[in-house]
């Protein structure tokens, strides 16, 4: 189902829309007079961008001319500028310093972060430090590696979050409906393109089996680092907002002419901007000039928004729930399809009533 210009489009006339599974048990059914089978194509999975796939695309003259200023696979080895009056600051309730103890990692573990450790000095991200302050680091594996994570639960307790307003995604989506072009863009390691307040780096302190260092740009984890971020975003990005929509490090642009050369010029406007500000981008994860885009966890398009096919698998393939915890960690997955589901609440209802009275461990059945 599409979720359409913020209304649902579900007439289908008389004739039910039913999964395999029940199938079989369907058409046993003497009521059942014609039965079509439709098995739609997998979506493929989105293949990451090169430079080599924007040969001939109507954009690409568009995009080469910011193939070495914007377009970067990392960020340059220098601090970024102070922009629009934007930086991360932090306001504690205390004075009382907060010092936990290194983890013990292991020797891969260490490895890693060292090697971490040295690159982001080298990109002049953080320094030696001798603060009071120390956040742990451990390393959480990914797909290719390490992912490097501080322990800032310590201070975030402390912390006096500044207030700033979120875009909302449905005004974001609205904002797109009548678009008959779309491109995203993805900017590169958001968080480290802000830098923080010179007073405030002390408390940014993290510990390693090498030393104590402190950032001095935006690190992940601290409570105030997506208010910071978000502030930036907003603020270059402002004045186009009848073509451009910024949700932290994705950028949207949209245009409702189906001429692809308004909006080569609109995609122009905003990486002009994005070179003017100092903001880089990483090509593999953007989508340019397309009838549809990856945005925010659905799928926007001319028709409207739709699930992303990936999350409807994962919740076809949910193994039953046989506890009130499993019942309400599916119940809590579910919620994702209920405005694109019509009479959600209702078809939900029994599995909601069902575990109200069930201890969380207890079995359902």
């Amino acid at each position: 189902q599409y979720h359409r210009h913020v209304s649902l489009v579900t007439s289908c006339g008389n004739t039910r829309v039913v999964a395999a599974e029940d199938a079989h048990a369907l058409i046993q059914d003497d009521d059942v007079e014609f039965c079509f089978f439709v098995a739609p194509p997998a979506t493929p999975a989105r293949s990451k961008l090169t430079w080599d796939a924007l040969t001939g695309h109507p954009l690409e003259a568009t995009l080469l001319k910011y193939k070495d200023t914007v377009f970067r696979t990392e960020l340059p080895k220098s601090l970024p500028s102070r922009r629009d009056d934007v930086e991360t600051t932090i306001e504690l309730t205390d004075d009382e310093p907060v010092a936990a103890k290194q983890f013990r990692l292991s020797p891969e573990m260490r490895a890693a972060l060292q090697a971490w450790t040295q690159e982001m000095l080298a990109c002049k991200m953080i320094r030696p430090s001798t603060s009071p302050y120390a956040a742990p680091t451990f390393c959480v594996k990914k797909k290719d590696g390490w992912r490097i994570v501080h322990d800032f639960r310590g201070i975030n307790a402390k912390m006096r979050v500044p207030a700033s307003p979120i875009p909302r995604k449905d005004d974001i989506y609205d904002a797109m409906s009548l678009a008959w072009w779309f491109s995203a863009m993805d900017l590169l390691w958001g968080f480290f393109q802000v830098r923080m307040r010179e007073r405030d780096i002390p408390f940014t302190a993290f510990s390693t089996p090498d030393g104590l260092f402190e950032y001095l740009v935006t690190p992940m984890g601290l409570s105030s680092s997506p208010s910071s971020f978000n502030r930036l975003i907003q603020s270059i990005f402002k004045d186009m907002a009848r073509y451009c929509r910024g949700y932290f490090d994705d950028v949207f642009v949209f245009t409702s002419l189906r001429s692809i050369e308004d909006h080569a010029k609109a995609v122009d406007r905003v990486l002009q901007r994005c070179e003017d500000r100092q903001l880089y981008v990483k090509l593999s994860k953007c989508v340019f000039g397309a009838a549809e885009i990856p945005c925010l966890g659905d799928l926007v398009g001319r028709h409207g928004v739709r699930m992303d096919p990936a999350k409807i698998k994962v919740i076809r393939e949910w193994p039953m729930p046989k506890t009130k915890r499993q019942m309400q960690s599916f119940l809590g997955t579910c919620v994702y399809v209920s405005k694109f589901c019509p009479d959600f609440a209702e078809l939900m209802a029994p599995s909601q009533m069902q575990p109200r009275v069930v201890r969380p461990r207890t079995a359902l059945y």
